[in-house]
């Protein structure tokens, strides 16, 4: 099998960072995105051309405006199928900046991922499709997919997908015991430290989207949710997305313990699952 490939070269841009003053998840999707097709070509025919079945990515350290990226990619095997390991860094220091796991509908030969890119707080594997109407979940977006949204082969991107994903994570905050006014006072942000995409069918643009979020795990510091991402004419599932975020504080950049009071919203909800 070849070795590693670079698959990825680029800068973070100022515009792309959030209200945390990092660069926001939808481009490190982004990013990977433009490594698997450069990876296709990179390592010898040995990834398949179709999409992967799930991409699993693992947050390790902050990328700021100005940081350099570079992705190398090469052939893993995880949970029974093969993969490509996509490993972003910014080489000017050599800082581990994120992990990406493509798992692909080919059969593996067995072995574990090293413990910095395998799992942590979500499962391996792509996410069954699920019902959405369980009493646990809360609508958390409506949307039209966008045409800019959109990759040129059609369908909506990573990107778009984990944007709305990022919005809706948001709306699903809010009502808890630690919405907006409680977070601001303690100058406290959320960011999402795991993410796994699993894409069944990638809408056209016009489709109307809605998304429908549950929370599946309650850590110290870590909440898991699980997003349905629904075609609102058919009902049809699209795409299951996992996420586990920590709050953390602005100042310190330290991931905080959850509230007791938060711990108890959530606990109530998915025991409603």
């Amino acid at each position: 099998m070849p070795g590693a490939a670079e698959t990825h070269l680029s800068t973070v841009e100022a515009w792309e960072c959030d209200d945390n003053d990092h660069l926001n998840i939808q481009f490190y999707f982004e990013r990977f995105a433009m490594a698997e097709a450069h990876a296709v070509l990179a390592l010898g025919g040995a990834v398949p051309a179709a999409a992967p079945l799930s991409r699993h990515v693992r947050f390790h350290s902050e990328l700021r405006g100005g940081d350099l990226v570079r992705i190398a990619s090469e052939v893993a095997w995880a949970d029974g199928r093969l993969g490509v390991l996509h490993r972003m860094t910014d080489p000017a220091d050599g800082r581990l900046a994120a992990t990406a796991v493509d798992l692909y509908d080919a059969p593996g030969r067995g072995g574990e991922l090293d413990e910095v890119a395998g799992p942590r707080s979500l499962d391996a594997g792509p996410t069954p499709f699920a019902d959405v109407s369980g009493p646990g979940r809360k609508v958390t977006g409506r949307w039209v997919v966008q045409p800019s949204e959109c990759v040129a082969a059609g369908g909506l991107s990573d990107r778009g997908l984990v944007a709305l994903i990022s919005r809706a994570n948001a709306q699903f905050w809010n009502g808890s015991p630690c919405g907006r006014d409680f977070m601001a006072a303690r100058n406290w942000g959320r960011a999402v430290v795991e993410m796994k995409l699993t894409v069944g069918t990638r809408p056209a643009a016009g489709t109307p989207i809605l998304v429908a979020s549950s929370p599946i795990q309650a850590l110290r510091s870590a909440v898991a949710l699980r997003h349905a991402f629904v075609d609102a004419a058919s009902g049809a599932v699209l795409a299951m997305v996992d996420g586990s975020s920590v709050i953390f504080d602005r100042v310190a950049r330290k991931a905080q313990k959850l509230p007791d009071a938060m711990r108890e919203w959530l606990d109530a909800r998915i025991g409603a699952e």
